[in-house]
């Protein structure tokens, strides 16, 4: 893999810590399973991204490590559990110290990401250099940082994320693409987007999960109007 294509820095939380939003409608062992295959999901995605350096993983999850190893991807334990900003800093900081052209970031819980999405990003920061930001669906927070290089920018996830890289690149001076992707913007952090994520049509890990356990037929909620345009694919 050469060192002249960006490098994917994917940060997880411990399986036990994750999804924790989701505990009034998915039980400990079902929100462990649907960590998983949504793990799963975005590997299976990058995997299939031919102009992708590597995968570096920030994650000290036992639970995780199977995963990672079959598709190939590095890890780097998380450092003291610091947060998800200096897990990402760390990342980035070692993806610089290897000389690596340039680097984005990944969500473990975005099963409707696609490759070509993903390919997409990686084309934005080698044609124009400098930042590319992929908005989350609710457009307040960040979803994916990309840089070249890697350290462009200091990461500034968590509320409001995306206004703050936004200033943080206007403060430097220094040239931003907004970049909405209907799959890259969707994480599942609540209950109505595991509905919206079982009401998709297609083939997922994911998606296939929901369907085992039932989980549109037993929730009491009716599942969220599908985004237009939003399908697995397959």
């Amino acid at each position: 893999m050469a060192d002249y294509f960006p490098w994917a820095i994917l940060p997880l939380k411990p399986a036990a810590e994750s999804n924790t939003r989701l505990g009034p409608v998915l039980s400990p062992h079902h929100r462990r399973e649907l960590y998983e295959v949504m793990l799963a999901d975005v590997l299976s995605a990058l995997t299939g991204v031919p102009t992708i350096g590597g995968v570096l993983a920030i994650t000290s999850c036992p639970v995780a490590m199977s995963h990672l190893r079959r598709a190939g991807a590095e890890t780097l334990p998380d450092p003291a559990h610091g947060g998800l900003n200096e897990a990402i800093a760390y990342g980035l900081t070692e993806l610089d110290r290897r000389e690596i052209a340039g680097a984005f970031t990944i969500p473990g819980d975005i099963p409707v990401v696609t490759s070509d999405e993903i390919t997409g990003v990686i084309r934005s920061i080698q044609d124009n250099g400098s930042a590319t930001i992929v908005p989350s669906h609710d457009g307040q927070g960040t979803n994916s940082l990309a840089m070249k290089p890697p350290t462009l920018l200091s990461p500034r996830f968590g509320h409001s994320s995306k206004d703050a890289h936004i200033a943080l690149a206007g403060q430097k001076d220094l040239y931003l693409e907004l970049m909405p992707l209907l799959g890259f913007g969707f994480d599942i952090d609540t209950p109505a987007d595991l509905n919206r994520m079982a009401a998709l049509k297609g083939p997922s890990q994911t998606k296939r999960f929901l369907d085992e356990i039932g989980f549109l037929k037993r929730t009491t909620q009716s599942p969220a109007p599908v985004q237009s345009g939003l399908e697995l694919s397959g």
